[in-house]
């Protein structure tokens, strides 16, 4: 560990809802407040302690190690200045499938297809847990167009709804949801173009990858939520070709199979194609209240591995120069109390690293469910005090 400065630290935080929560060094919050350790610096504080996480001082500003070492001996607040940054976004391109099984007489029934299912999709385009992706959807197979036009790649390159932030936009999906089965969803003479879609929609989802790399650490993935195997459209049109299609992709996207009940037996080689094998998930129908539940949890699970929980570093304020020995980081929970997190580059605990220790440009927490799951918690950032490098939780 490294001695303490005499100068006086800055602090920064980094908030995953992109509000920055500014803390000082004589703002009053003991844990954080090195200085309150020895505010008048009259007699000095003497050595830091494993129990004080934080270390005392001896009033000149040398702490013994193990700690963060002592105050300014001039009892002076840290000077904090807002930096703005926000954890990376995730991109969902969402492709839906309205064949006439879905929920179209006499070919399926939309009790237990369609309905729970937009009811499902529709609760996770408006949940706030949603805060952080931005979405497409694109409807296949395309009952606008002719049934030939239908099975052509280039008919599913304009989505019906473009990228879009959630949960902010989400009445902008949810206007687009079949409500007539008997006009909006297609007819076997239609099929399932499943091939034809993906090829339209991945050469976009690719772009958006390329477009965010070296910039930040945003996925960009395809959700292909689908009651049936690929059918007619040629003899093209097949499992097989499908994964073939995504996996040409899958070094940059990802591509997540959830089938609902229906022929879902080759939805499985459609998934190892996309990455996201061994099994497509499948979700049961006959009761719309466990479909719904179902499809509920197999899109969760898809937001929660696509969310990061990275954060890039900051630059430090004008005339000051970034010390990467004195980065310290801390996570709040939404409504939580703040906990210290130690730096661990080789993330054997619950702690936090630089994506590259000799060049570093971003922070990743080593364990970080409890970020994704909570899209208003905070991770800060704290500029100026020696690095804690062990015996924090």
């Amino acid at each position: 560990m490294l001695p303490r400065p005499s100068f006086v630290g800055s602090v920064f935080a980094l908030a995953l809802t992109g509000v920055i929560a500014i803390a000082c060094g004589g703002s009053g919050d003991s844990e954080f407040d090195e200085n309150a350790q020895n505010a008048n610096g009259a007699d000095g504080g003497g050595a830091g302690t494993d129990d004080t996480k934080f270390g005392g001082g001896d009033g000149t500003g040398n702490g013994d190690g193990t700690g963060n070492g002592g105050g300014t001996g001039s009892g002076e607040a840290c000077v904090a200045q807002p930096a703005v940054a926000e954890r990376a976004p995730a991109f969902l391109y969402f492709i839906f499938d309205r064949s006439g099984s879905m929920g179209r007489s006499p070919y399926g029934d939309p009790a237990t297809k369609l309905n729970p299912v937009k009811t499902a999709f529709s609760a996770f385009l408006k949940n706030a847990s949603s805060k952080g992706i931005s979405a497409t959807l694109t409807y296949f197979p395309d009952v606008t167009k002719s049934t030939t036009q239908s099975c052509t790649a280039s008919t599913y390159g304009t989505p019906a709804v473009g990228l879009s932030a959630l949960p902010d936009r989400a009445d902008d999906f949810i206007r687009t949801l079949p409500t007539n089965p008997q006009s909006q969803l297609g007819d076997e003479n239609y099929g399932t173009p499943t091939l034809a879609v993906v090829q339209g929609v991945l050469p976009k989802a690719k772009a958006n990858s390329d477009a965010h790399k070296g910039k930040d650490s945003s996925k960009t993935a395809v959700v292909l939520l689908t009651d049936g195997d690929p059918m007619q459209c040629g003899g093209g049109n097949s499992a097989g070709a499908v994964a073939t299609e995504l996996a040409k992709y899958r070094s940059d996207v990802l591509t997540y199979v959830i089938g609902v009940g229906g022929s879902t037996n080759n939805l499985d080689a459609i998934a190892v194609g996309g990455g996201t094998g061994p099994k497509a998930m499948i979700v049961s129908v006959g009761d719309p209240a466990q479909t719904e539940r179902d499809l509920t949890a197999q899109i969760d699970k898809i937001r929660l591995s696509s969310l990061s929980c990275d954060v890039a570093i900051p630059a430090p304020p004008t005339g000051q120069t970034l010390d990467l020995n004195k980065v310290n980081v801390s996570f709040t929970p939404k409504g939580g109390t703040k906990s210290a997190l130690a730096y661990d580059q080789d993330c054997k605990a619950n702690g936090w690293k630089f994506d590259d220790a000799a060049k570093p440009t971003k922070i990743s927490l080593c364990t970080c469910g409890d970020a994704q799951k909570d899209p208003g918690s905070a991770i800060v950032v704290e500029f100026g005090c020696a690095r804690r490098e062990s015996g924090i939780k």
